[in-house]
């Protein structure tokens, strides 16, 4: 622009005058600059003047192309009164000059840039190194070769007193005096627990009943020697120790004690017997309790301690049996029942079903009128062999009194289980019954059944809801089936 200041008044002036001559020597001077590629000078009658380069018209807009307007030379750019044009003078700019230039003023700029940033990072390093790094590394190789427990403090370079590094040393000082304490109540500690562990291991190993930990789904991680001579005198030894519910004849029970365990974090109990020889004289009985616990995750653990109680049991049941049984059938009678009641309820599920029937014979008075007391117990007798034949180990069947018999179901059942039993015992007491002496009748049975939640269970509730359902078959025509649910109100009868 500074070119152009220059030359524009006297471009104007041969503009104004319109003397060709002079506008040739003006462009021809413009031309002659290195950084001017082309010139056109065009006055207000449109005549033009070029030199240099050619401008096409495209490149006369284009990025290095300048248009300047030339106004009357009697006339001041500063005026503020419409202007005069009396020309138009076009300049397009020697890009590569240009650029070379710009280059060249680049190159010469950027290298005492370069030096001086050079410069500047190895001051800087130097000072890092010698007022950081090198501290910093001396205080590592220290700390490389103290031994762990040993009170050994670091020497500040007084240098570094009121510094970083100085506070770095402190705190490094004061952890390590708090590491040697550490290790000294560590170490304190770990041989308490060693004579501790010698002792339990003492108590672990000779206790006279089987000790053992399990995980919830029954796998045993840990056990004592009794418990595994135990283990290994059910012949399942490797069943058993994957679940030690295996251990134990009555699975189901001991499932349930287990879930209660852990549902209600509460310890249970119960006598027990052992896997082993079916003979009496060689029946193990153990005294279980169970107790939760929790592993170091926090999941479900069960504790067990198992305590040989089998000569004392053979002498309680012995006892128990004279008072308990019913002398016809072998079966429990109403007392024996009534026990066995309360015991069901005190150890099933909460989410569980407990259902009483309560079985009544029908024709048995008629039948014990014919054929005398003698055909009636013969009748009694079969009756519940075939009761015992049709339920499940866990059902408890029970010689109520006279003619009456109780059953006892409790777990997961519903309705359907209940009829499933019930209709089982309808047909297989409708067969006729051998009475001796080429002589057979028939008996039907009334059956009643109430159930109600594990929650909510009453023995005295249950036992009034299915002898009213009894009577209920008896009215509608006897040898059928009559289910009250207490809880969820309903109450169906089916008949053979």
């Amino acid at each position: 622009m500074g070119l152009l200041a220059t030359i524009s008044e006297t471009a104007a002036i041969a503009c104004y005058l319109q003397q060709e001559e002079m506008m040739k020597e003006v462009v021809k001077g413009i031309s002659k600059n290195k950084f001017v590629a082309g010139v056109i000078l065009i006055d207000s009658q449109g005549d033009i003047v070029e030199s240099g380069q050619k401008i096409e018209n495209s490149d006369q807009n284009g990025p290095y192309s300048i248009r300047y307007p030339l106004l009357s030379p009697f006339q001041s750019r500063n005026s503020k009164s419409i202007s005069e044009n009396i020309g138009m003078l076009i300049l397009l700019q020697n890009k590569e000059v240009i650029e070379q230039t710009a280059r060249s003023l680049a190159i010469k700029g950027i290298i005492p840039l370069i030096f001086i940033t050079f410069l500047t990072a190895f001051i800087t390093s130097a000072l890092i190194y010698f007022l950081f790094t090198r501290p910093i590394s001396e205080i590592a190789r220290i700390l490389h070769n103290v031994k762990p427990g040993h009170a050994y403090l670091l020497q500040c370079p007084s240098m570094h007193q009121n510094n970083e590094i100085g506070s770095l040393l402190s705190d490094i000082n004061a952890l390590l005096k708090r590491n040697a304490q550490a290790l000294n109540d560590e170490r304190s500690l770990r041989d308490r627990l060693s004579f501790l562990e010698k002792q339990y291991r003492t108590i672990f190993e000779k206790a006279n009943s089987g000790i053992f930990l399990a995980d919830q789904n029954g796998k045993i991680i840990v056990y004592n020697p009794f418990f595994l001579k135990m283990a290994c005198g059910t012949g399942i030894k490797v069943q058993v120790l994957h679940n030690f519910i295996e251990l134990f004849v009555d699975s189901s029970k001991v499932d349930l004690m287990v879930k209660k365990t852990i549902t209600h974090q509460q310890a249970t109990s119960s006598d027990l017997l052992v896997k082993g020889e079916n003979t009496t004289s060689k029946q193990t009985w153990v005294h279980a309790v169970f107790i939760n616990c929790t592993d170091d995750l926090g999941e479900p653990m069960i504790e067990c301690m198992l305590y040989d109680i089998t000569q004392r049991h053979l002498e309680e049941k012995k006892n128990k049996d004279i008072a308990k049984k019913d002398h016809l059938t072998g079966l429990l009678n109403r007392r024996g029942g009534e026990i066995q009641m309360e015991y069901i309820l005190s150890v099933c599920q909460p989410e569980h079903n407990i259902a009483f029937f309560l079985l009544d014979l029908d024709g048995f008075k008629e039948i014990n009128d014919t054929y005398g007391h003698n055909g009636g117990d013969k009748i009694l007798v079969e009756v519940s062999r075939r009761l015992q034949s049709i339920n499940r180990a866990t059902d408890t069947i029970i010689r109520w009194g006279g003619d009456e018999f109780v059953l006892i179901l409790y777990g997961d059942i519903n309705k359907e289980t209940c009829f499933g039993i019930g209709e089982k015992i309808l047909r297989s007491l409708n067969s006729p019954i051998d009475l001796g002496d080429g002589i057979s009748d028939t008996v039907g049975v009334s059956i009643g059944i109430s159930s109600m939640s594990a929650q909510t269970a009453r023995k005295d509730i249950l036992l009034l809801s299915a002898d009213k359902a009894m009577y209920m078959v008896k009215d509608k025509g006897k040898n059928g089936i009559y289910y009250s649910d207490m809880d969820r109100k309903i109450y169906e009868s089916r008949f053979l």
